[in-house]
């Protein structure tokens, strides 16, 4: 009769299994077997070459920016702006005066056709002064008064005086309380005295001068300059103006969105 009794399990059969299943088993991924592995080698050095170049770069291109580029970019556009302003303090009086007589000549022939383009003219400064402008000056997009900072180069560069009476991030307003132009290169009618005669009664409009100059082609060379800031500045048109006999010319810049959420708030 065979013995069917089941052979007892000792303590030499569980460390013999012990032995096989550690034989048999899947081998444990560590730090230093990563690197044996060619699949692991390779994606590892990878990421390793990754993160130095990481390390490495990024302090390098700040170091660069800050000791290249942003010098670089202060002699390029500071540069361009000394270069502008000489430009325009020797162009103004000859540009002025060719201004002034084709809006007089406007109707028709030669003085219509320098009229119909001197804005186009005007509009190529913006184009090749404006990133320089809007850099060197630091002008925030957002704020109409920055924005102003285009006036004040221009007042600068030609001597006209003025100051802010009213100075807002949507609206501000500059009175030009004296300008070596006018009654010169942009003349006003001789009748007219105003307030260099207190003692004239007669008619202080001085509609026979070139105000337009000012109030269309000057106004809409800001109106560029504004248009190339943020699409949203403007400036309201031009009520009060030296040529008239006024005491300032009065300009109005606005912030459109801005101004008209004022409005209704005030409404």
């Amino acid at each position: 009769m065979k013995d069917t009794q089941t052979k007892p399990f000792t303590l030499d059969d569980l460390k013999k299994e012990v032995e096989d299943w550690r034989r048999k088993r899947p081998e444990t991924k560590t730090f230093s077997s990563f690197f044996t592995d060619p699949v692991d080698r390779a994606g590892g050095m990878r990421t390793l070459a990754v993160l130095c170049t990481t390390l490495i770069s990024v302090p390098l291109i700040e170091l660069a920016n800050l000791l290249v580029v942003r010098p670089s970019l202060t002699i390029f556009h500071t540069t361009i702006v000394v270069t502008g302003t000489i430009t325009l303090r020797f162009l103004t009086r000859p540009l002025l005066r060719l201004g002034c007589w084709a809006v007089r000549k406007k109707d028709k022939g030669i003085g219509k056709l320098i009229y119909d383009n001197y804005g186009k003219l005007l509009h190529l400064t913006i184009v090749l002064l404006g990133p320089s402008l809007k850099w060197y000056f630091r002008i925030d997009p957002d704020d109409i008064r920055s924005a102003g900072k285009f006036q004040e180069w221009i007042n600068d560069t030609l001597g006209v005086e003025g100051i802010w009476v009213e100075s807002d991030i949507s609206r501000a307003v500059r009175h030009e309380t004296w300008c070596p132009f006018v009654g010169h290169d942009i003349p006003y009618d001789p009748t007219c005295k105003g307030k260099y005669d207190p003692t004239y009664t007669g008619d202080k409009s001085c509609a026979k001068g070139c105000p337009e100059y000012c109030s269309v082609l000057m106004v809409g060379w800001l109106k560029d300059f504004l248009r190339y800031i943020n699409p949203d500045f403007d400036l309201e048109p031009m009520k009060y103006m030296l040529p008239n006999g006024d005491d300032y010319c009065e300009m109005v810049y606005i912030k459109k969105q801005g101004h008209m959420e004022a409005e209704e708030v005030g409404g």
